[in-house]
């Protein structure tokens, strides 16, 4: 990826962890799946995502 005013070029990567939240889950608890979800991403290798699969509400996975 060239960058305009930095010479040379340099890679980009990407790791994403995502995680569903159902009524009633704690902030914390849903950020704790997202963090761990991330770091699953990162240890399989970088440029990965990974989705926490813990069981969402019903009305929540109508949306996905």
């Amino acid at each position: 990826m060239a960058v305009d005013g930095l010479p040379g070029s340099f890679a980009v990567t990407l790791s994403v962890g995502i995680a569903g939240s159902a009524h009633g889950d704690k902030l914390e608890a849903f950020m704790a799946r997202a963090d761990a979800a991330l770091y699953e991403a990162k240890a399989a290798g970088r440029d990965c995502v990974r989705v926490d699969r813990a069981p969402v509400s019903r009305g929540a996975s109508r949306g996905l």
